[in-house]
């Protein structure tokens, strides 16, 4: 009988040994598939997500889960807690978020070699890897295409030490809730950090920008020597 699967050990980098491993060992022409380990995929889950994928000439990353990043009347992000998820098929390149849970198929080129290589996700958000996973993959330009249909072939399992439970306001307590509803409500729309994603959030945003901002500094230092 033909082997289909071959079982690599990696280095323990948290969430992100689902995918930055893959990507060091796949060929340019391989299709990588990633997905959370606290999920049940159904059997047409993969096959969704794959013709959308060929449907689209392998041009574009498609995943079955994406929140749309709100906006307030300043320009400022919302809280996490308000990024809606897309019910519709829809094209993006800016101002999302791929949520590892649906699950996202790809090639090695959408990401940037230079993005591929950075490891510095081990600092900057060692926990939120879906929030540098999307930041990286916009960065290189990469349409992404939400495969919504794929979503209702997930069956979430609910445990207390996931991610979601460090990351997000969820609370089992009827009078928590009620709390964390008003502090998303009110801080939350104004763009100040109501959860840990909101902090990653901008920790992300932030390097990325420091880094733009310096090489946009070198370039004109250059220019102005030659």
């Amino acid at each position: 009988m033909r082997n289909i699967i071959e079982f690599r050990w990696t280095a323990n980098t948290g969430p992100y040994r689902k995918l930055f491993p893959a990507l060091d060992a796949a060929t340019d022409d391989q299709i990588i598939v990633y997905a959370d380990d606290d999920a049940i995929y159904r059997e047409n889950w993969l096959s969704l997500l794959i013709s959308k994928f060929r449907e689209h000439n392998e041009e574009k990353i498609v995943a079955s889960r994406i929140r749309i990043r709100k906006r307030n009347l300043f320009g400022h992000h919302k809280t996490y807690m308000l990024w809606p998820i897309a019910k519709k098929e829809v094209e993006l390149d800016s101002d999302y978020l791929i949520t590892g849970v649906g699950g996202a198929i790809l090639k090695k080129n959408h990401i940037k070699e230079e993005f591929r290589k950075n490891q510095d996700y081990l600092t900057v958000c060692p926990k939120c890897d879906d929030l540098w996973i999307s930041e990286i993959i916009a960065r290189s330009k990469t349409p992404v295409l939400s495969c919504p249909e794929a979503m209702r072939e997930i069956l979430t399992i609910n445990h207390e030490h996931g991610l979601e439970n460090q990351n997000t306001l969820t609370s089992h307590s009827l009078a928590r809730q009620a709390l964390n509803k008003v502090k998303i409500n009110t801080f939350g729309r104004l763009g100040i950090p109501t959860c840990n994603n909101d902090v990653s959030f901008k920790r992300v945003k932030s390097y990325f920008n420091e880094i733009e901002k310096t090489a946009l500094g070198t370039v004109r230092v250059d220019k102005q020597v030659s």
